[in-house]
This record gives structure tokens, sequence and C-alpha cells, in this order.
């Protein structure tokens, strides 16, 4: 988190553009977390928008974000998540956890599905929609921010895997 941090964002954005300028792949989670129930969740802007930010400033000619979907056929802490559904608080991950849920990994919890989708291309984005990256501010750059981020979102969505373990749930819950 970069709460009650003025300094770590400033090098963190720095880094940011250090890595765009030198064509390194950068990994982020526009989610900013997991989802434990396999359902998106909405995006978060932070990340993508230094992105952008840095786009804007030449430190790359273009930004292919390529949307990754990983789904399990089963979730590794339903028993924690049924305790929360429940009404239980969730209990916070730590190395102590980590280390005590090594056992866990065990047991057979079915495939994991890693799908990619179609890239979108940040340069591509902007001149379908008539967006300049050179006077790009204010509510044109967070509406270009929030554009993107449900792009990525939808083409994942496009990508994700139907497990036989999400359609028997989801018959159960429709079922009266």
């Amino acid at each position: 988190s970069f709460k009650g941090d003025d300094l770590y964002p400033v090098v963190f954005r720095t880094y940011l553009r250090y890595v765009m300028s030198e064509g390194f792949p950068i990994e982020f989670f526009i989610e900013g977390t997991r989802s434990r129930t396999g359902k998106l969740l909405n995006p978060r802007f932070g990340i993508l928008s230094w992105l952008i930010e840095a786009f804007q400033e030449g430190a790359g000619e273009d930004i292919n974000f390529i949307p990754i979907s990983i789904d399990y056929e089963k979730i590794v802490e339903s028993r924690t998540y049924l305790k929360e559904l429940s009404g239980g608080e969730k209990e916070k991950e730590d190395v102590a956890s980590l280390v005590k849920s090594s056992s866990h990994l065990k047991s057979k919890y079915g495939k994991i599905y890693v799908q990619v989708g179609d890239p979108v291309s940040l340069r591509e984005h902007m001149e379908k929609r008539g967006y300049d990256h050179e006077t790009l501010e204010g509510e044109k750059k967070r509406s270009l921010v929030q554009e993107v981020a449900y792009r990525i979102l939808y083409r994942i969505n496009k990508v994700h895997t139907v497990t036989p373990s999400a359609l028997l749930a989801l018959s159960l819950l429709t079922h009266r």
C-alpha cells in the first residue's frame, strides 16, 4: 500500500517509467487482488494510470496489455471462505499462514486453466477514440484510464474458463 508514504509512490512511478523505456514486460493485476470466487472484481486504476502517464511522457511507443485469466476448478481455501461468508472475519495473510498452508497443497484441487486474451493496444485505443496523448489530462485522462481498464477486464472475462464446478454451482444457486 502507498497510503501514508509520500516517497514510495514517486520512486515506484519513476521505476515504472524506467522499466517501460527499457522495454521490459510489467506484470500487474488490474483488480489489485485476487478473487476467491473467480468472479472478476472492479478494476483498480492506480498503476494503469501511471503507465498511461509514462506513455504520455514518451517512455514507450505503445503499451500492449495482455489479458490473462487464471482459473481453478476448486478454491484452495474453501473452508476459510465459507467461514467468512457466514460472518467470520477474514484472516490476514502472512508468512506463518503460508507455511501452515503448505500441507493443503498436497491435496488434489483439480485443474488450473491459464487463458490468454487478445492484447489491448493503448495507442490503438487512443487513436480509435480520438484521444491526443499530448493534451490528455483531467477528466479525459480519467475516462481513458477507465475505458482501458474495463476493456482489459472484458478481454479477461472473454477467455475465462467455465469449469464443471462453476456450472454445478450456478445450477444449484439458481434452482429454487
